[in-house]
């Protein structure tokens, strides 16, 4: 029997490339085959043509197995090709970066401020790193992924403005970006939920609401722009709009189940019977 099971797996395993991989799960399938055999014969099966058709039907379409097990190491060897680009693209970019950042450095002498240079390009080298896979996920609706990616990348883009005016300016209190960064993230984050139809919105946009009013408040009043007092009315107002969201969303909400609950009833009267 251990024969014949050979054989047969011998001449299909012909389909596929003769890999390690390939002979590991030739030796699996044989496996199965025998367990297969064993419990026929457990059950008083003594026929061995019978046992060997039945387990070799148990297999199903075993070409079809076989070419997706093909196409599955391909997959893998895809993704180790692009793992091996992507490394490099990475210490390419490193090198070039930190080449550029040595010539600027002797030429100008202003060490003290090129290493901008090789920081944000590094920042800029991430930040297309993150945007790339944002289709698929968006394709995905893996909302919880996209958001982190997104914070991230509003949260870059507001440490280089920061390193950038802190060297090459003299404006003070740049460390009120660090205050304006909550804002930007959450109205990036609720952009996105618009974008991608997410139910979350409605909480994000209260949220972003909140902290928008409280912050711009602050950072204005820090700036002298404004005075404390009775400015302090405008994280009230933010929080006055967040209850009207939430009246108008709950009025929507029961407006939509109260339609949903009318179509049901005309349906159930439609299609009920007395016996």
């Amino acid at each position: 029997m251990i024969n014949r099971f050979k054989n047969f797996l011998e001449k299909e395993f012909r389909v596929i490339a003769p890999t390690q991989q390939a002979m590991d799960y030739r030796e699996e399938i044989l496996g199965t085959l025998l367990d297969r055999a064993q419990e026929y014969r457990i059950k008083g099966m003594e026929d061995d043509e019978m046992i060997y058709n039945l387990c070799i039907d148990s297999l199903g379409n075993f070409k079809a197995t076989l070419v997706n097990f093909e196409q599955a190491r391909e997959q893998i060897k895809k993704k180790a090709a692009k793992a091996g680009v992507i490394a490099l693209s990475v210490l390419g970019a490193v090198v070039l970066l930190t080449i550029g950042y040595l010539a600027a450095s002797f030429i100008t002498s202003a060490w003290n401020k090129t290493w901008l240079i090789e920081v944000c390009g590094l920042f800029l080298f991430a930040i297309v790193g993150m945007v790339i896979p944002m289709p698929t996920l968006i394709q995905k609706k893996n909302n919880a992924l996209l958001k982190l990616i997104v914070s991230g990348i509003v949260t870059l883009i507001f440490t280089a403005i920061f390193l950038i005016l802190l060297i090459m300016t003299n404006i003070t209190q740049t460390w009120l970006l660090f205050i304006a960064l909550p804002i930007a993230i959450l109205g990036a984050i609720v952009v996105l939920s618009a974008f991608t139809g997410s139910k979350a919105i409605i909480g994000e946009a209260i949220a972003f609401i909140q902290t928008s009013s409280a912050l711009i408040y602050v950072i204005l009043a820090l700036r002298d722009i404004i005075p404390w007092s009775p400015y302090w009315l405008m994280p009230v107002g933010g929080a006055f709009i967040s209850i009207c969201i939430v009246v108008t969303a709950l009025a929507l909400h029961n407006k939509n189940k109260a339609v949903q609950k009318k179509v049901m009833t005309e349906e159930d009267y439609y299609t009920s019977w007395r016996q």
